[in-house]
Order: C-alpha cells, then structure tokens, then sequence
C-alpha cells in the first residue's frame, strides 16, 4: 500500500486564525503547527522566488521525518525560458531542493497556458532530470494531453499533475509510481470527496504514490476541508 500525501497550497496564511491556527499562535510557528495535523504541503513561493538553503534548512528543521513538501519549480524555468536547457536557474533549483532530505516529496513544473505541445523539448528535459528527485508537469495548454506525451512521462517515471477545477478535470492518466492531484474546485460535495478518496485509495492500493493537494484562495477553512477530505485516507 502506498502513501496518500494530503494539504493545502501554501500554509502561511494569517486568515486561517482561529479557524485552523490558534488565535495566539506565531506566524513563525505556522509550519510546526501545520505539520502536527497535516502530513504535506504545496509550496507556491519557490514559483516566484528561489528558495536559498537558509529557507530549505527552515522548513526541514520545523517538520517531522514522515512530512512531504511538494516545490513548484520556479517561473524562470517553467514560463520564461520554457524548459530551454542548459538553465542556470535548474541547475541552482536541483542543486538546493534536495537539502530537504526525507521531506522532499516531488517538484511541480507547471507550465504557463499559452506555451503548447513540444514533446522534443519536453523528452529532452525530462530526460535532463536527476532520477533521484519525483516530479510531475502540469500542462495548461490542450495540445499536450496526447498519447507521445504520456508515453515520454512514462519512460522517465515523471507524473501528470491532474488538476480538477470548476471548469474541467484534465485527463486522469497515471504515468509514474506516484502522480499529482490539484483539487482546485471552489466547493465539493459529499459526494465529489468521496470519488476522489476512492481514487486515491485505489491508486495507493495498486503501489501509486499520491499526493493530493486543496487550494487556499478565500478560502479560510482550506485546512478544514483537507482534514475532512483526508480522513481515514493518511
């Protein structure tokens, strides 16, 4: 059976008092606090800004063994170079995450909307990716969810990131031993959760890694919902 990672995106947000954190809690003990009720976190921040090894050193110290992060992988490589290789900003991006350690459970590359399907690019620079580090593609743009594009996932045991929204859900392939949920609906049901855990049971039960992940835009009870979600699940 494998594991079922399951959080919101981001988890410093002052908003989640007390509905979540304590009403006299310390921004600074966010995180600690976080990891007591919830085993993995999408960090949105690396997408903007390059984490340094002071950051990574932070959020490894202030989390237990048995937590994950999932990094989304800066816009530098993702949306201004657009998987061009050679890249400095990968090479300093892989070179740094791993001082996570243990806690290092995936990089998210989410490609922006307007760039479409390359599958040479996209062969060479999965191919470029140190095997000892998971990552998944989130691909925005149609033309990318097509068979050579699966197929080029699954030689290197990348994952497809499958996002399901209000407007649609992106197509639910598996192409690795672990893939990627973004939960982006603005409300679900009873009934909508219950689909969901039964995937995730399934996929844990057939040895796939999942990691699973809510949004916190306005969305005070992000947190809440997880907990709900997650339930019997991690």
């Amino acid at each position: 059976m494998a594991r079922i990672w399951f959080g919101t995106s981001g988890f410093s947000y002052k908003e989640w008092r007390p509905y979540f954190y304590p009403e006299d809690l310390s921004e600074k003990k966010f995180l600690e606090y976080y990891a007591s009720r919830l085993n993995s976190v999408e960090i949105d921040y690396t997408f903007y800004r390059m984490p340094n090894t002071k950051t990574i050193d932070a959020w490894r110290n202030s989390t237990p063994e048995h937590f994950r992060f999932t990094l989304k992988a800066s816009q530098q490589i993702t949306h201004r170079q657009r998987l061009k290789l050679p890249s400095e900003a990968l090479d300093y991006f892989l070179s740094v995450v791993p001082g996570l350690e243990s806690r290092l459970g995936m990089i998210l590359f989410q490609l922006p909307p307007f760039f479409k399907c390359d599958a040479q690019k996209l062969e060479m620079f999965v191919s470029s990716l140190p095997r000892g580090i998971p990552a998944a593609f989130e691909f925005r743009h149609d033309s990318w969810f097509v068979s050579e594009v699966y197929e080029i996932l699954r030689a290197r045991r990348v994952a497809l990131c499958i996002n399901d929204s209000d407007e649609r859900t992106t197509p639910i392939e598996i192409t690795a031993p672990l893939t990627y949920v973004r939960l982006r609906r603005s409300e679900y049901s009873a009934d909508q959760r219950e689909e969901w855990r039964a995937r995730f049971r399934k996929w844990a039960g057939e040895g796939v890694e999942v990691f699973a992940y809510i949004k916190h835009e306005d969305n005070p009870n992000a947190p809440l919902i997880v907990l709900d979600f997650a339930k019997d699940l991690t």
